[in-house]
């Protein structure tokens, strides 16, 4: 028998060792004889020889988990090593369930369905008699001394697999501790970036702390409000050449004059000056929306990532405090939800703006651009404020509450309201013949806020991004002060006064003040219908539903570049500096080739077109630019025909300013700002058609996959067919009237001619 075994000793030598493998050497420590009566006995080597093997991959198993717990440098060698241990792990598992099938089997010897014993089973089938009882008893001496073998044989095996089921066990419980030690070496490592972070968000907190109070304050004192209405504005001109000794005179007889209840910040009067303080205005509060865009992405991402794993069940399963890899967030269900996310986050943006943005237009239209602008401003920077704070708390809050932050643009009725009054200050300003090429500077400056916000948003993204989204709001604000510099654009001819006996406020009797709320909302209704009035022509009806398509190729771009990063596996910072270089693209067709495009078809030794012939023009070839690359798009090129698409997208750039110019020579100065804000109702049904729909089918193209993946890519190209078939039948409408006032104006020539 063997000798006791030592505490913590196993029978087995556990040598790792092919040689007893082979057929001159296989089963040289068993016996011959006992193996002809045991056929498991015959087999028992190789159980010795698996269960070597086995011990020697849970040697190699404690030497990962060792290596993979004692240098833990940074966050990605955090992620990969956890990996490790979550893969090693499932194997350990794995393999503990062969051990305990193992050792079952091995407890089973003996019974009746094993083959074992063939000359015991032989004996019992005769009685033994005379000269053969000696022999029988020799048989079963053997037996019994086989049997005894094999017995020590099988408990030797079933203490060698139960010694390496306990070792597995142990091996699974070591590696559980050293996840948890690597999850908590990740929140240690965070802990310390987060400290890090917060230092720099003091410096940019206390940035923010100055310019968005002062933004409040000069919000209320730069507005330029006159104290006796809308008949003492002022146009640029007579703002910069104001006689001084005419300010201080009483307006009207008999009153008291008063000195100026509110300072007024000083304004620029030189329209280029004004012009360029305008595209940097545009430049700033894009700059610091375009460096808010992929962070934003990043951070919705991170936060719906971590909600899918933590979702899952068994190895796939990750803790809500455990860092992911970005990569790991490219997979359907995460995209699908992200895509989701925006679609929505897009409507729900558009409700404000939908139901404000014509009467808030229509008040431009009365005090002036600039307090509404100012009060757009404000609601934004709420909106991103509140943004922040529900992403920040992301355990507590559900990311889709994010769907409600818009509504906080009830003040000033959001985005498109500021983008309307920046306009419309434009068109205040710019003479007819130029005012497509001044758009056009002016949308420049939205490109160039497009080209280096992504660039140091992504730089600043490889440290977190947490910081281009703080900077981003400091920048927005800081273009709404200097927004505050820009004179009230709005003019009103002069009313006639009445001489009559001013009325102090301090006499009124209450029964001579106007009772009829009746006739108040009578006048208010008459209001708003002639503010709309402008719409009643075919060719701005066309024309302004062409405004359609611009806010689709904003998503559509948005989209295409999350499908590059799913597609071929680039972080949202890569995908950042693709927005970049087609924003250069974007201006350089807005700076160069369009004002070379509009010298050539404008010059009288070529087409000789004229201004607005050459802006319908422009405008088709734009429109068909973006059909083109729509559709190269949606065919799921690869990325090099993926970049072309895109750049012949941007070939359409100008659209959006061709048409607004086209636009604004159909309707009187007076109604350009509810012109616009109609312009921004138009886009803001665009977000909340065409959201929904391009999430919706970007997640169809995600699960199905193949040419559906371009189905959002077909929706946009099919609009854009439209406005190509709108802008056609405007032109040719158009085109119709100018016959018909010109055969009018030659026959009132002709009238007047017979008259004299």
């Amino acid at each position: 028998p063997d000798p006791p075994l030592k505490p913590g000793k196993s029978r087995s030598l556990f040598m790792q060792s092919a040689s007893i493998l082979s057929h001159d050497s296989y089963g040289r420590f068993l016996k011959d004889e006992v193996m002809k009566l045991d056929a498991f006995y015959a087999l028992s080597d190789l159980y010795s020889f698996a269960a070597s093997a086995e011990n020697e991959f849970f040697n190699l198993l404690r030497a990962k988990l060792d290596s993979e717990t004692k240098h833990l440098d940074d966050e990605r060698h955090m992620e990969t090593s956890l990996q490790n241990l979550v893969y090693h792990r499932k194997l350990l598992g794995a393999h503990a369930e062969r051990l305990q099938e193992a050792i079952w089997q091995l407890r089973r010897h003996g019974s009746p369905d094993r083959p074992t014993h063939q000359l015991t089973k032989e004996q019992g089938k005769t009685r033994p008699s005379g000269s053969n009882l000696e022999v029988s008893n020799v048989a079963a001496n053997q037996v019994k001394s086989a049997t005894t073998e094999v017995e020590q044989v099988v408990l030797r095996l079933i203490d060698d697999y139960e010694h390496l089921l306990n070792r597995a066990r142990s091996l699974s419980i070591q590696y559980k501790e050293g996840m948890e030690y690597i999850q908590n070496s990740a929140m240690l490592y965070e802990s310390r970036k987060a400290i890090e972070q917060a230092r720099g968000v003091a410096r940019l907190t206390l940035l923010a702390f100055f310019f968005i109070p002062l933004g409040f304050t000069t919000s209320f004192f730069g507005m330029n409000f006159q104290e006796l209405g809308d008949h003492l504005m002022t146009n640029l001109d007579g703002m910069a050449h104001h006689d001084e000794s005419s300010e201080n005179e009483p307006l009207l007889p008999g009153t008291r004059q008063r000195k100026p209840s509110v300072s007024v910040l000083p304004t620029l009067h030189n329209p280029r000056l004004i012009i360029a303080l305008l595209t940097g205005v545009m430049f700033l509060i894009n700059f610091g929306a375009y460096m808010m865009t992929m962070p934003a992405s990043r951070i919705y991402e991170d936060i719906i990532c971590h909600h899918y794993y933590d979702s899952l069940s068994g190895t796939s399963h990750l803790s809500l405090d455990t860092p992911i890899d970005e990569a790991l967030c490219k997979v359907g269900p995460v995209q699908a939800e992200l895509a989701t996310v925006f679609g929505g986050l897009f409507v729900a943006s558009s409700v404000p703006s939908l139901l404000l943005s014509m009467p808030y237009g229509i008040l431009a239209d009365r005090i002036g651009r600039k307090p509404v602008f100012i009060l757009s401003v404000v609601g934004i920077l709420l909106t991103e404020l509140l943004g922040l704070v529900i992403c920040w708390w992301w355990r507590v809050f559900p990311l889709r509450l994010i769907w409600a932050m818009p509504f906080t643009q009830i003040l000033g009725g959001g985005s498109a309201v500021a983008s309307a009054m920046l306009f419309a200050t434009v068109a205040d300003v710019a003479p007819a013949e130029s005012r497509a090429q001044i758009f056009l500077i002016i949308m420049s400056g939205s490109l160039g806020a497009q080209i280096l916000g992504p660039i140091l948003s992504s730089k600043l993204m490889s440290w977190s991004p947490w910081p281009p989204m703080l900077l981003g709001i400091a920048i927005i604000a800081v273009g709404g002060v200097c927004f505050l510099f820009v004179p009230e654009s709005l003019h009103h001819p002069a009313k006639p006064l009445t001489m009559s006996t001013p009325v102090s406020p301090r006499t009124t009797s209450p029964s001579r003040r106007p009772v009829d709320l009746l006739a108040d909302v009578k006048k208010h209704l008459r209001t708003i219908l002639s503010s709309t009035s402008m719409l009643n022509s075919t060719p701005a009806m066309l024309l302004l539903s062409t405004f359609f398509l611009v806010v689709l190729a904003v998503q559509m771009v948005q989209l295409a570049l999350r499908d590059v990063s799913a597609r071929f596996h680039w972080s949202l910072a890569q995908s950042g500096y693709l927005m970049s270089v087609r924003a250069a693209i974007d201006m350089t067709v807005i700076l160069v080739i369009l004002p070379i495009a509009s010298h050539l078809l404008t010059r009288p030794c070529g087409p000789a077109l004229s201004t607005r012939a050459k802006d319908y023009l422009l405008a088709l070839l734009s429109a068909d630019a973006m059909v083109i690359g729509c559709i190269l798009l949606a065919v799921s090129p690869p990325l090099p025909l993926v970049l072309t698409a895109l750049a012949i997208f941007s070939l359409g750039t100008g659209f959006m300013g061709l048409c607004r110019a086209l636009l604004t020579e159909l309707v009187p100065g007076d109604q350009v700002a509810s012109l616009y804000a109609a312009v921004g109702v138009v886009e803001i049904l665009g977000s909340i058609v065409g959201g929904p729909v391009l999430a919706k089918l970007y997640g169809i193209g995600l699960e199905w996959g193949g040419v559906w993946r371009g189905g959002p890519f077909w929706v946009v190209a099919v609009v854009a067919m439209y406005c190509i078939a709108a802008l056609l039948a405007a032109r040719r409408v158009e085109g119709r009237k100018g016959k018909d006032v010109d055969a009018m104006d030659a026959e009132g020539d002709g009238n007047t001619e017979v008259l004299l």
